[in-house]
């Protein structure tokens, strides 16, 4: 009799034991799986980062693009400026060549009357 409670008595304390560890080993699964998701979710938010890393990179590359066209153009906006303040000074040069020709023909023309005059006195003399 003794035995036998004994063996009931064992046979309780396997099935507690059993009932136990199959509870905390679900605990342990449940917890498992809890940190696959939450690992998970720290990979979704890394790709995410580096996603937004990525179109960062692009949009710096494309601003440093446009920064390079637009002093590429300020720098032959300042050559054509530059062209044509030398046409100007050029021009310049020419209308006061001009001015010093148209000078000259006056002078020569006072000339040729002075000497027309000179002629016309003789011719009355």
């Amino acid at each position: 009799v003794q035995l036998s409670a004994t063996r009931v008595q064992l046979s309780a304390s396997r099935v507690q034991l059993s009932a136990s560890t199959r509870v905390q080993l679900s605990a342990t699964r449940v917890q498992l799986s809890a940190t696959r998701v939450q690992l998970s979710a720290t990979r979704v938010q890394l790709s995410a980062s580096r996603v937004q890393l990525s179109t960062t990179r692009v949009q710096l590359s494309t601003s440093r693009v446009q920064l390079s066209t637009s002093r590429v153009q300020l720098s032959t906006s300042r050559v054509q400026l530059s062209a044509s303040r030398v046409q100007l000074s050029a021009s310049r040069v020419q209308l006061s060549a001009s001015r010093v020709q148209l000078s000259a023909s006056r002078v020569q023309l006072s000339a040729s009357r002075v000497q027309l005059s000179a002629s016309r006195v003789q011719l009355s003399a």
